[in-house]
């Protein structure tokens, strides 16, 4: 038995057995080039699966992850071992002879070694006609060639015969040429769906072992069937044909929309009925049998309909057919494919031809926008997808009209009631309609007489109602309806009733009111109506005194729902007694609205109306009892009319609470009213006055119905008076609103008088107001006061003083500096950032609210200004205005209004000066600094420096500059410039040229402004200021470059300098004779890459701040010339192939560019039989002084 350490040291002996051949295999290569690298990887890591579990179950005890972590490490291990396999063995297949490239990672050398040459042991010959077993057709609409493929395998050219055939005969075409421009690619659908030439022989549809294998084409712009007759090689050798069915090369299908009697519909738009079924077809030409997809669309619905394999002879054919079978096969043929669809929906209907298949599986396909996916196409057929729509149709559905007659149940035709009434009676029956107008109605009539049945009918109908004119009674049906598409139903009502209805008419009988004492006060006239309710009768009555008609009364119109009625005919008295005629005019009804004349109709009689009082008011009314008001202790006349037979004596009544007086008075016959006096109103309250009773001529008495007239006396007068004794202040040219105590009924008017003037004003004062509004001051002294009913009394303060606030005033106090000019005060200059203000004084009620303008006056500037608004508030009565110095130039500030506590509103200042101050502008300094920076040489042997300056102020300018090195102390350069030391510049400034001692140390000099003044006295300091003006200018010695490497270098050397002096560096160069754009470097040395042939040659060197010299002296050690890379071409410098036979050569040519002699080393890889690896051998040539070189 073996313990656990044999255990390990066994499995450890395997493990190490296990990895030795695995490395024999790769030493070795033995099974490699039998075994496929694919298998390698799996098979290893199958023996370490089952190694190591074998050793978790015996030796050495492993957890489930642990097992797992080692078996994904041994799987890595061995994909690695496989990765280098395949390395090692990897070939590339077309190259056979290449040049080895030296440096195959560097992209220089791509364009020196190109092309290879690649032998192959020629096979036989095979060829393929038309391998995919595709049929063709003719697109009319495209002008893309159509090509026969072939598959070939062998290198062309390739010479065929080939043969034509058609319906009258056939014809033979030999030795027609194929080489590589005749090669097509074949689309992915496997068809020619839009063949193209390229040189490409990748295949999509046909996986092609090698590259010998190229698919080539035969351009065809006819009709037939194509047959290959032979192939021969350039050497003259026969192809093998392995497949050589016959081609057949038709017209595409195509097709359109027809009617059946032959009337094209395409393109088109029909109407159609629902429920109607529609016949139509779609005429198709090509090789039957076809196949239709035509998309019908509904509305917004859309589907897709299927014709499939219609053949209208239902020809059989061969499965083997002959070449002239197929050629009467392939014959074309128009057949129409009959449709039929039933409209359902009122919505349009779109046809549209989607894609046509014919016999021979070619396909046309129109551009659909539809979502339905397609059923897939055959892969034995051309396909043509067009970008155009396909053929379409549209029907437009309309639904059926309907007719019905509307509102038929009560539908009259009035007779003619006057024999001179000559118009034929009329009356409508309403139609309404469904459809698309103009409609057609057919009807029939039966009258109500014996006569016969008569047809009617209305065309032209343009909207959907319609008013169908009867002149006789009788029964109208509908028949039929059509509209403009489609004959329709009848809807119920389908009759209407039209009945006859007779004029109205009245009968009258009347009879007399009697009355007794008054006698005959008027007629009750009974009416009986013939017609339909309700009924109304117009009549007018005149009255006659003797043989003189005194009065005539206008139309009177009684309307009565019943047909027997009493009309009560009592005139008023006020139209006295008299003979009353009353004539009964018209008569109407329902349905006579217009009303039917009466004639002699009348009613007269003696009447005697009664007599009667009333009060004579304005604007009187009885929907509410009349009222006065009045005022205690006036007094009041009431106007009473009479009517009727005289003298009169008419009885009133006047209440006052629970006091009534009752009065009698007479009235003359030759009267028609008296007054009633009603005096001293002396109690406030209500008074009451009705008229109660009258009595007339003939001693009738007669109880008055009027209404009381009331009378308020209203107990206090108004009175007005002020309120406090407290004096007013006012604003000047401003309303005083004065307190008033009011009592009274609103609204008032007030009179008031100006003590001082004596004038007298009236105010209309509101029922709520307790104010009167006055201008100006002094003392005003109430007068009278009026209400609406009654005059008043002034009663308390009758007077009260209003005084006048004073405007506030505004003052500007001047220093002994300054000047008036006309109405401004003219200041002292000032200096630009200077303080200074002038003061203001105020009188009035603090706050005060200043506003001012402020003005600038820009120097050389004159038609350019600003105005600014500037708004201040003071507590106290001085103030003092800061004066704005930050801006040069004229400064003018005027005070435009002022506002204190008082007057809110600001107050126009107009009299006030203008404050003007001049202020001068700061000169100013600045150093004009070069394009580049001042650079001066040691050797250069200048004496002094110019430093240009630009100057802004008034000359003349005092200047002081300090002149700073870090190795010296600081110097100043004192400066006086006068103005002919200065030049005018466009700026509106001055330029000057500052000459200073030209420093005699190395380095940086550095120039700074200290302080500047001009002539007017404005002084400008920078020695506190954080942004200096200054210059700068570098005192340098000369740079000097030299070459580190060869004179004579090849292209992608590089070519090193070595650099002395003050970094960064300019150097300039020529490029075979050429200047080109300056190097600058920061380093001490400069590389230049040699990328091309030619010469190199430094012509000046510059330090950091610019050149000593204008070049560096001619110098034959800093010229460098470039030599180009030798070129290696294999034959035409591109990928070629040759096949031979066994036994035969293969020659090929390399030639060289460059200066020889030349060495050359290249590769020959043979690949190994039965595999797919190949043997490489390396050979080296060398001292070769030609050109060429045959190989």
């Amino acid at each position: 038995m073996m313990d656990n350490v044999g255990k390990r040291r066994s499995a450890l002996f395997l493990f190490l057995s296990l990895q030795i051949v695995k490395v024999a295999q790769i030493v070795n290569k033995y099974q490699l080039d039998t075994l496929d690298e694919s298998l390698v990887m799996p098979i290893w890591c199958l023996v370490d699966i089952l190694f190591f579990y074998f050793v978790k179950r015996t030796c050495i005890q492993l957890t489930n992850l642990g097992f797992l972590l080692v078996i994904i490490s041994s799987c890595l291990f061995n994909a690695g071992i496989v990765g280098y396999l395949a390395k090692q063995n990897e070939v590339i297949e077309s190259d056979i002879f290449q040049p080895v490239e030296e440096s195959s990672s560097n992209e220089f050398l791509r364009d020196h070694i190109m092309g290879s040459h690649t032998v192959h042991i020629r096979p036989p010959t095979i060829i393929q006609f038309n391998p995919n077993g595709t049929t063709y057709c003719l697109n009319p609409h495209s002008n893309a060639n159509l090509v026969i493929p072939m598959l070939i395998k062998g290198t062309p050219p390739f010479y065929l015969d080939y043969e034509i055939w058609t319906e009258t005969g056939s014809k033979l075409f030999e030795n027609v040429t194929i080489n590589n421009q005749n090669a097509i690619a074949i689309s992915h659908e496997h068809s020619l769906f839009s063949p193209i030439y390229t040189q490409d022989t990748e295949i999509a549809s046909i996986k092609t072992p090698t590259r010998r294998v190229g698919l080539y084409g035969i351009e065809t712009t006819k009709e037939g069937v194509y047959t290959l007759k032979a192939a021969r090689e350039s050497s003259g050798d026969d192809v093998k044909i392995i497949k050589n069915d016959p081609v057949s090369v038709v017209t595409c299908p195509s097709a359109h929309w027809n009617w059946n009697d032959g009337s094209q519909a395409s393109n088109h738009n029909f109407d159609a009925c629902v429920e109607e079924t529609i016949d139509f077809s779609i005429e198709v030409n090509g090789v039957p049998p076809f196949s239709i997809l035509y998309s019908e669309k509904v509305g917004k619905t859309e589907g897709i309909v299927a014709i499939d394999n219609y053949d209208a002879k239902e020809t059989s054919y061969s499965t083997s057919p002959s070449v002239p079978e197929l050629v009467k096969r392939n014959q074309a043929a128009t057949y129409r494919v009959p449709v039929l669809k039933k409209i359902e929906d009122n919505e349009p209907y779109v046809f549209k031809l989607v894609r046509i298949v014919d016999g021979l599986n070619n396909t046309i396909e129109y551009s659909a926008q539809i979502d339905t996916v397609l059923p897939p196409i055959s892969s034995k057929g051309t396909k043509w997808k067009l970008p155009e729509n396909g053929d379409l149709f549209a029907v437009n559905g309309h639904s059926a009209p309907v007719v019905s007659f509307a509102d038929c149940q009560d539908i009259k035709l009035r007779t003619s009631y006057d024999p001179s009434y000559q118009q034929v009676p009329v009356t409508t029956v309403p139609l309404t309609l469904e459809g698309s107008s103009p409609f057609q109605v057919e009807l029939e009539f039966k009258p109500d007489s014996d006569m016969p049945v008569q047809p009617l009918s209305i065309e032209n109908i343009k909207g959907n109602v319609e008013h169908l004119t009867a002149t006789s009674p009788g029964k109208y049906k509908i028949l039929s309806v059509k509209d403009k598409y489609c004959q329709g139903t009848v809807n119920v009502p389908k009759t209407c009733l039209v009945q006859a209805v007779n004029a109205p008419s009245v009968s009258f009988t009347s009879t007399p009111i009697e009355e007794s004492c008054f006698g005959t006060l008027g007629t009750n006239v009974d009416l009986l109506f013939t017609g339909q309710a309700p009924f109304w009768v117009e009549y007018s009555y005149n009255v006659w005194k003797g043989n003189k008609q005194t009065y005539r009364s206008n139309n009177i119109r009684e309307t009565f729902n019943q047909p027997r009625n009493v009309l009560s005919l009592k005139p008023s008295a006020d139209t006295g007694t008299g003979t009353y005629k009353f004539v009964f005019e018209k008569v109407g009804d329902r349905n006579y609205n217009e009303g039917v004349n009466i004639i002699d109709q009348t009613v007269t009689q003696i009447i005697h109306p009664t007599s009667t009082a009333k009060f004579i008011l304005p604007n009187y009314s009885r929907d509410s009892p009349y009222q006065f008001v009045k005022c205690i202790g006036d007094s009041l006349d009431l106007e009473v009319s009479v009517e009727g037979t005289g003298p009169w004596v008419v009885s009133y009544e006047i209440t006052m609470e629970s006091t009534i007086d009752r009065v009698s008075h007479k009235v003359d016959a030759a009267e028609k009213g008296f007054t009633i006096p009603i005096k001293n109103l002396s109690k406030g309250g209500i008074y009451s006055v009705i008229l109660t009773e009258i009595k007339d001529g003939n001693g009738c008495f007669k109880k008055l119905d009027t209404d009381p007239v009331n009378i308020e006396v209203v107990s206090n007068r108004p009175s007005i008076s002020f309120q406090s004794l407290k004096t007013l202040y006012a604003l000047e040219d401003s309303k005083s609103l004065l307190p008033i105590s009011l009592s009274g009924r609103g609204p008032f008017s007030a009179t008031f008088k100006h003590i001082e003037t004596d004038k007298v004003y009236t105010r209309s004062i509101p029922m709520n107001s307790r104010s009167i509004d006055v201008f100006g001051s002094g003392t005003f002294e109430l007068l009278s006061i009026y209400d609406k009913v009654c005059e008043g009394h002034v009663e308390g303060i009758s007077s009260i003083e209003v005084l006048t606030i004073p405007k506030p005033v505004v003052s500007i106090q001047s220093s002994l500096s300054d000047t008036l000019k006309g109405n401004s005060i003219i200041r002292s200059p000032l200096c630009k950032d200077s303080e200074s203000y002038f003061q203001i004084d105020l009188k009035g009620k603090a706050p005060f609210q200043l506003k001012l303008l402020h003005e600038i006056q820009y120097f050389g500037e004159s038609q350019k200004a600003t105005t600014l608004k500037i708004s201040e508030s003071v507590e106290t009565s001085f103030f003092r205005i800061l004066l704005d110095s930050t801006v040069p130039g004229i400064h003018t500030y005027k005070l435009v209004s002022v506002a204190d506590d008082n007057y809110k509103s600001p107050i126009q200042l107009q009299d006030l000066p203008t404050v003007v101050q001049q202020v001068n502008d700061v000169p100013t300094a600045d150093f004009i600094e070069p394009e580049k920076s001042v650079f001066y040489c040691t050797s250069s042997g200048n004496k002094s420096l110019e430093l240009k300056m630009t100057l802004r102020g008034q000359p003349p300018f005092t200047m002081a500059i300090e002149q700073r090195h870090d190795n010296q102390h600081a110097t100043f350069i004192n400066r006086v410039i006068e103005e002919d030391q200065l030049q005018l510049d466009s700026d509106h400034g001055y330029q000057y040229s500052l000459m200073v001692p030209a420093p005699s140390f190395m380095g940086k000099h550095d120039f700074i402004l200290d302080s500047l003044v001009d002539a007017t006295k404005c002084e400008v300091s920078y020695e506190k200021s954080t942004n200096r003006i200054m210059t700068s200018v570098e005192i340098a010695d000369q740079a000097r470059i030299t070459l580190s490497t060869s004179q004579i270098v090849c292209v992608g050397d590089l070519i090193s300098y070595s650099l002395q002096g003050t970094p960064p560096f300019t150097i300039g160069y020529n490029w075979n004779g050429v200047p080109q754009e300056p190097v600058t470097v920061a380093d001490p040395m400069l590389n230049l890459f040699a990328g091309a042939g030619g010469q190199i040659m430094i012509t000046k060197v510059c330090n950091s701040m610019g050149c000593c010299d204008e070049s560096v002296e001619v110098d034959d050690k800093l010229a460098t010339t470039i030599k180009p890379l030798p070129k290696a071409i294999v034959g035409q410098g591109d990928d070629s192939f040759d096949d031979i036979r066994e036994g035969d050569e293969s020659n090929f040519v390399v030639e060289f560019v460059g200066e020889s002699p030349f060495s050359f080393t290249y590769t020959r890889k043979v690949q190994k039989p039965g595999t797919k690896k190949y043997q490489q051998e390396t050979f080296t040539v060398s001292d070769v002084n030609e050109s060429k070189v045959f190989i």
